[in-house]
């Protein structure tokens, strides 16, 4: 496995990576960079698409318990929710 000492941060580079340079985070650390609780990853794996209610990011199981979440699609899921609010005329 890979590693790299940038900005004194090692960083490895995940087997599940389509990239070299892509970065895949665990359950914990996606919750974190979204600004949501882990309980909400869970709870939209478990319960999938609901009508009328958000749906997660896109994620990736590595086994019966591993999920991990590709940074990149955790970055197309928040612009995909992101919400412009305009003044009206």
């Amino acid at each position: 496995m890979g590693q790299s000492m940038d900005n004194n941060k090692p960083t490895f580079k995940s087997p599940l990576a389509i990239n070299d340079d892509e970065i895949v985070l665990t359950e914990a650390e996606a919750a974190e960079y979204i600004r949501m609780s882990k309980s909400f990853l869970s709870k939209d794996r478990m319960n999938g698409y609901r009508h009328g209610h958000l749906q997660g990011p896109t994620f990736i199981r590595q086994g019966v318990r591993a999920i991990r979440y590709r940074k990149d699609d955790l970055d197309e899921w928040i612009q995909k929710n992101r919400v412009e609010r305009t003044l009206p005329i």
